[in-house]
């Protein structure tokens, strides 16, 4: 395979030490390097190996910042710009792909083209990824907006042009751009931080706002760092109450370590008010995977808030642990709730039987047998279910055996 390791290395090591002139001829002379192997060594052959492995895709990216860097020399991105014309022709990458360079090819036009050859190269590259977002968009199940976190190269590409078009006076274009692409994270940010940056704290909370109200409470990770923000301009405030409900909200959210924000909100909420925060709190997670019940639910067992584990269970409806999950937690239950979330399974296996075929019974049984072990009530309650299996689906032998087994 082939040895880029050092070499990458050497490089970083002089991107690092703003060592930019050696940085360049060092990057240039990796990305011949490993094409030069890519070939020699017959790579190719293997599917299991691309650019990632090679650390082609880092260099790249490192070796365009370089380039664009101010500080690096106009001889160097000149000698860059007629170097890279021969690399991309190298069959590692023009025959197999190993690399783009948009980052590179962006750089150099930024350094040594004209405003309008620069916008309309990035212009081609925003065009490449914009196609999904504009599906999203127009999407009428709004609530897809909310995994747009990952429209990361649009993001700073859309950046870059901005700030590009600042530098040579054309603002009037750069609020059609930010009208156009409002729902991308980073032009969310870029607007917000514009804001605190000029000390504009009340408008950049309405923003703030604004953008959060796009997406929703629960933004799978989206609106993570907008509360943080929201929550450091209010602690310059001294505004408690305010602190306390984005942590609340961010407590909330969809795919997010809620431990932290719990242990913060243990601090910040009144000992006398607590008991009755956190019950509230724990009843209002609208969205409840594997992970979150283990979590939620250990805490919810620490604070001895037992009457809240029922409505975290029944809420985990996508679980593949149910059962496990159940066992773990039912002798912290009332009868009562034993008994409710019992039901509750039952009623979801009732209906897989009434459509299930001789090779799915097992994972019911499965659950069967699980349910049995749980707890005294679900014992009963299970006896009970078999019998009715019994009688109604006697006639299938492959999920009587199962049942008998």
């Amino acid at each position: 395979m082939i040895q880029s390791y050092t070499k990458y290395k050497q490089f970083k090591s002089l991107v690092d030490a703003k060592e930019n002139e050696k940085a360049v001829q060092s990057g240039l002379d990796f990305l011949r390097f490993v094409a030069e192997e890519y070939s020699r060594l017959e790579v190719y052959n293997n599917q299991e190996c691309d650019g990632d492995d090679f650390f082609t895709y880092q260099v790249e990216k490192e070796l365009a910042q370089v380039l664009r860097d101010e500080a690096t020399p106009i001889e160097s991105v000149a000698t860059a710009q007629k170097e890279m014309a021969e690399i991309e022709k190298m069959e590692a990458y023009d025959d197999y792909c190993l690399c783009f360079f948009d980052h590179i090819r962006e750089a150099i036009n930024f350094r040594l083209a004209d405003a309008d050859t620069y916008l309309a190269d990035l212009d081609k590259q925003i065009k490449h990824h914009t196609h999904e977002y504009k599906r999203l968009v127009n999407d009428e199940n709004f609530d897809q907006l909310s995994s747009l976190f990952r429209f990361e190269e649009l993001g700073k590409l859309l950046i870059k042009k901005i700030e590009y078009l600042r530098t040579h006076g054309r603002e009037y274009e750069v609020d059609a751009i930010m009208e156009e692409y409002k729902y991308v994270p980073d032009v969310c940010s870029f607007k917000i931080n514009e804001l605190l940056e000029k000390g504009l704290e009340n408008d950049a909370l309405k923003e703030i706002d604004k953008t959060i109200a796009v997406y929703g409470d629960d933004g799978y990770n989206t609106t993570e760092p907008w509360h943080l923000q929201k929550i450091e301009i209010l602690e310059r405030r001294n505004d408690k109450a305010g602190i306390i409900d984005e942590y609340r909200r961010l407590f909330r959210q969809f795919l997010v370590d809620k431990r932290p924000y719990f242990e913060k909100l243990k601090e910040l909420v009144a000992k006398e008010d607590w008991d009755e925060f956190v019950v509230k709190l724990f009843g209002d997670i609208p969205h409840i995977t594997d992970d979150d019940c283990i979590e939620v639910c250990d805490m919810i067992v620490e604070e001895k808030k037992y009457q809240c584990l029922l409505k975290i269970l029944m809420e985990n409806r996508m679980s593949f642990s149910r059962v496990e999950f159940f066992k773990k937690y039912a002798h912290y239950m009332s009868e009562e709730d034993q008994a409710t979330y019992t039901k509750h399974v039952i009623d979801d296996l009732r209906k897989h039987l009434s459509y299930a075929k001789s090779k799915n019974y097992g994972y019911i049984v499965d659950d069967i047998k699980g349910m049995y072990t749980c707890c005294e009530v679900s014992k009963k309650l299970i006896l009970d279910f078999v019998e009715e299996i019994e009688y109604n689906y006697g006639n299938r032998p492959a999920l009587m055996r199962l049942l008998k087994n």
